[in-house]
């Protein structure tokens, strides 16, 4: 017998549930395409996501909250909503390398910029990107620079957050990679100190100080700077030049003597010498914003001279007093407290900062006297004067040698020194 279609009006509502069908009663055989649509299905709630259970029965996923993302639980587990995972990962262990098939690509990290004045709140190991400074930054104590350059040259070292390049003799400074901002100190050598030339009535004057430069925040060119340690003078004599490719510290006078050699100009003008009896010598300029002048030499008519100290970077040489002892060196700088001329600005001054350190540089030497004590060579590394031979000042500082009485020898000048720092 032929069998009548039954029409949704014939059955009245919830007449079939489960309990009037065996399982898979009704299948995909007995049911025409798109017989049941969304009208057909059961209700639910707005925004579930329907799934499995472990038994194989239909679940709801939970609609979560916004920004949650449907993750897996893994095999034999429904699905669920979750927060996005934190983004710090430093604590997970490293990724074994991987292997890439198919077309490769560039990988790129782009970090926001932002203004020096808007850096985020770093801890070790933050990175971010400054726009003023254009520059890759790195968090340790403190936000720094990431160097895109390297050097070398010199006795390497490093203090603070600077790398430090040190001269005590003559070399080069190579940059690689792009130009670099350096503070950079060069003093040049130191004048030897004089003595008499008139027997035992004579004293010498006490050489001048190597001149001082002092360049903060200069910038260099990548490529290949010679650097030159100009040496300490002898008796008498000039010094000689400490430089950093064009840029150069003039040499220390060298100290007078009775007549025959008088004071000398240079970074530091050389202290004037004295004959008892005969005559006193004036001392000699400093160049103007390296150094200071040397003192003038004294005597009485009675045979008693006394020297002039040499010039100091900050103070002039003390004059010599007759019957006294003789004048001392003029004081040089010292490092992290003294101001000097701003040479990158060519104007002002600044603190000479460059090794974190009170090292004393381009002191005058002291000096001489033909019967009482010498005078004590300045501080930076100036040789004292005697009535004997004059002491040789310390080498790489610039200092003036000190100068001798009677027909003695004067102390030599001390070499200069180049340092060059910049930000690691």
């Amino acid at each position: 017998m032929p069998l009548t279609k039954i029409t949704r009006g014939a059955l009245t509502a919830d007449i079939i549930d489960s309990t009037k069908l065996e399982d898979n009663a009704v299948d995909t055989e007995h049911l025409a395409d798109d017989a049941v649509g969304l009208a057909e299905m059961a209700s639910g709630t707005a925004g579930n996501i329907v799934t499995y259970d472990a038994s194989g029965n239909p679940a709801a996923v939970s609609t979560g909250s916004d920004g949650q993302v449907l993750t897996s639980a893994g095999s034999g587990q429904p699905a669920a909503m979750e927060a996005v995972p934190a983004t710090d990962i430093s604590g997970k262990a490293n990724i074994a390398s991987p292997t890439f098939t198919g077309t490769p690509v560039t990988p790129i990290i782009k970090l926001t910029p932002a203004a020096t004045a808007s850096a985020p709140a770093g801890s070790e190991g933050c990175l971010y990107y400054d726009s003023d400074k254009d520059a890759l930054m790195s968090y340790d104590t403190s936000w720094r620079e990431v160097s895109r350059t390297t050097a070398s040259g010199g006795t390497e070292t490093t203090y603070s957050t600077y790398n430090v390049h040190t001269f005590t003799s003559s070399g080069t400074f190579a940059i690689s990679g792009g130009s670099l901002t350096c503070d950079i100190l060069i003093v040049a050598g130191g004048g030897g100190g004089g003595k008499s030339s008139h027997g035992s009535q004579g004293a010498g004057g006490g050489g001048g100080a190597g001149g001082l430069k002092y360049f903060p925040g200069l910038v260099l060119t990548n490529g290949t700077h010679t650097v030159t340690v100009g040496g300490g003078g002898a008796q008498s004599s000039n010094g000689n030049n400490s430089a950093v490719g064009d840029y150069t510290a003039t040499y220390g006078g060298g100290g007078g003597t009775h007549g025959s050699t008088v004071a000398i100009v240079g970074g530091s003008g050389g202290g004037g010498g004295a004959t008892g009896g005969y005559a006193d010598y004036a001392g000699a300029a400093g160049t103007a914003n390296e150094g200071s002048a040397g003192g003038n030499g004294d005597q009485n008519g009675e045979g008693t001279a006394c020297g002039a100290g040499g010039g100091g970077n900050t103070a002039a040489g003390a004059s010599g007093v007759q019957n006294s002892a003789g004048g001392v060196g003029g004081a040089g700088a010292t490092e992290g407290s003294t101001s000097v001329y701003n040479w990158t600005a060519e104007s002002g001054t600044a603190t000479m900062d460059i090794y974190g350190t009170d090292n004393v540089y381009a002191g005058g030497g002291g000096g001489a006297s033909c019967y009482q004590s010498g005078g004590s060579g300045g501080a930076g590394g100036g040789g004292n004067g005697t009535s004997q031979n004059g002491g040789a000042a310390d080498a790489n500082t610039g200092g003036g040698g000190g100068a001798s009485g009677g027909n003695n020898i004067g102390g030599a000048g001390g070499s200069g020194i180049v340092i060059v720092r910049y930000e690691s």
